[in-house]
């Protein structure tokens, strides 16, 4: 049976708790935390209360694999974000955020900056429409992850175009270095407790290598296990996906037996970044695979291991390393956008209003004071009734595409890209470390330093955090990447909301709001033009 919101806040940590609170008063946050202190937990635990308190939340990831997880869409599908670098400015925004209480962004450690700041934009944009302004009822944006963990992936052609058009280097290209990050006052609530591993050594060594101090290396070859674990009891964790695919294949193919293969079946608009799954799954019996999904009845979990014990035509018999016995049937994953409510809850209002209307032209010759009394009473509790389908329906989470595969893969390697998010309970981990955070999240993934191996020695030269994360995560209100004026930048571009906000209320404005843009054209800074071609752009 699903918990209510009371019996799961029952079970959260202290700090758990108080970031709870400061999210039901509707601030900003950026809930922030070490690996494995429950950040999920507390999205879900948000989740529930908003369900249960009619407040509409559209909750959003930058990767497909993400919003799996956290079942809601990409970033890309619900801004209508282009697959190249995002150095348009918006001139409106997307329907759904006016009908949204709450946006949630999770794994905001991956959102690269020109996307963050694009879909900041929009969602300042929709804060100018002047029902939201007589209300006084901003969205509230609740955004979750670990900087210090893996960063935007960027490409060398990317980060020239985004270079250009931020006017020089973007580092990593996090979100936070955004100046649209500090217009949004977001509260910065850091996790402290862990829960994911209880050895206090192993979880200070942890916060070592999460600050890049390779200290911690003396303490993880010391306690790490000095032999391999066997492939038929643990995952490698690789830097390389090439690495990852061999290990994969390799396994494989020493197995003997008949080799199955079923391929992925697509419908809809849906893309090979929205599912976790292969599209073609190749297995034989006796092969290790992992599940990717959670079983509704608690039998396994995202992440689980176990070996393919029997093959049919109608699913796969899986042993789990806990024991536990489960045939996996084909799943079909949901691709997600959220929508404003339409035509079903605009006439389900219209049947009670017309009730209302019919009710009320019987008072008008009723002489039954007890009658009377009823009437009124079945007024009100209607007027309730459309009140709650007004604040119930205000947004629709539609499946705008689905892939049904089996939700298992091979499970003798992964990246720790992929990695990122999932909790084993035995890893051998080929250290190709080349980012920032990457050894970091490597070794978090494990719940105890006895069962990780690693298969060669580890330099200590690749634990490294980075410094613009060092320097946020000290100061966040202070922090500044760019070397610009930041209150410049942020009268301009309140004013290009407010100018597109005219326009969109009013076309007669737009002569009105595209000379006074014209004025700010006069000056010589990037913004200035952009904002003035934009407007010109899309007279």
């Amino acid at each position: 049976m699903e918990k209510s919101f009371k019996e799961i806040y029952a079970t959260l940590t202290e700090d758990q708790k108080f970031a709870i609170d400061i999210l039901i008063k509707g601030k900003n946050v950026f809930l922030t935390g070490e690996a494995g202190t429950g950040k999920s937990y507390v999205i879900n635990a948000y989740t529930k209360y908003c369900e249960e308190n009619d407040i509409s939340i559209a909750k959003c990831a930058p990767t497909g694999i993400a919003a799996v997880n956290i079942e809601g869409s990409t970033l890309h599908h619900q801004f209508g974000l282009d697959l190249t670098p995002m150095t348009r400015i918006p001139y409106t925004y997307e329907d759904f955020l006016d009908n949204v209480d709450v946006v949630l962004i999770d794994e905001i450690s991956m959102c690269r900056i020109d996307i963050f700041e694009f879909v900041m934009m929009q969602i300042m944009l929709a804060n100018k429409n002047p029902k939201r302004l007589q209300e006084q009822k901003l969205i509230q944006i609740v955004l979750v992850g670990d900087f210090f963990q893996l960063p935007p992936v960027i490409t060398e052609k990317d980060r020239l175009i985004l270079e250009q058009y931020f006017n020089g280097s973007i580092g990593k290209g996090f979100a936070f270095q955004s100046n649209s990050w500090r217009e949004f006052g977001f509260r910065m609530i850091n996790l402290t407790t862990i829960v994911r591993q209880s050895d206090k050594q192993f979880c200070e060594n942890l916060s070592k290598a999460r600050h890049g101090d390779y200290s911690c290396v003396r303490y993880i070859e010391e306690h790490s296990s000095s032999e391999s674990i066997s492939i038929k009891e643990s995952v490698c964790l690789t830097g390389k996906n090439s690495t990852a695919l061999s290990i994969n294949q390799k396994a494989l193919e020493l197995i003997e037996g008949e080799e199955y293969k079923s391929t992925i079946i697509l419908t809809g608009e849906i893309d090979k970044n929205d599912y976790p799954c292969d599209d073609e799954f190749i297995y034989k019996k006796n092969c290790r695979v992992m599940s990717l999904i959670n079983d509704p009845s608690g039998l396994y979990f995202n992440g689980s291991i176990g070996t393919i014990v029997a093959v049919a035509k109608d699913g796969i018999t899986v042993k789990f390393d806990d024991g536990v016995i489960a045939k996996i049937e084909k799943h079909t994953f949901e691709c997600y956008r959220y929508e404003e409510s339409k035509i079903e809850s605009k006439n389900q209002i219209k049947g009670l209003e017309n009730e209302i209307a019919d009710i009320r032209v019987n008072l008008l010759t009723e002489q039954d004071i007890n009658k009377i009394h009823h009437m009124k009473d079945t007024i009100s509790a209607l007027q309730i009734q459309i009140d709650k389908v007004k604040r119930s329906n205000k947004l629709n989470k539609v499946v705008i595409g689905t892939a049904t595969q089996f939700p298992l893969k091979l499970a003798y390697a992964i990246t720790i890209h992929k990695s990122q998010g999932q909790t084993f309970e035995k890893i051998n981990i080929i250290p190709e470390i080349f980012d920032d955070g990457q050894f970091y999240v490597a070794v978090s993934r494990g719940k105890s330093i006895n069962n990780i191996h690693f298969v060669g020695s580890i330099n200590p030269n690749k634990i490294k955090s980075n410094k613009e994360v060092e320097e946020f995560y000290a100061d966040p209100d202070n922090y500044s990447f760019f070397n610009k004026k930041y209150l410049e930048i942020k009268m301009l571009k309140e004013q290009y909301t407010e100018l597109v906000g005219k326009i969109l209320n009013d076309p007669k404005c737009y002569q009105a709001a595209l000379e006074a843009v014209n004025k700010v054209q006069q000056n010589n800074s990037r913004a200035d033009k952009i904002l003035a071609l934009k407007m010109k752009m899309h007279r």
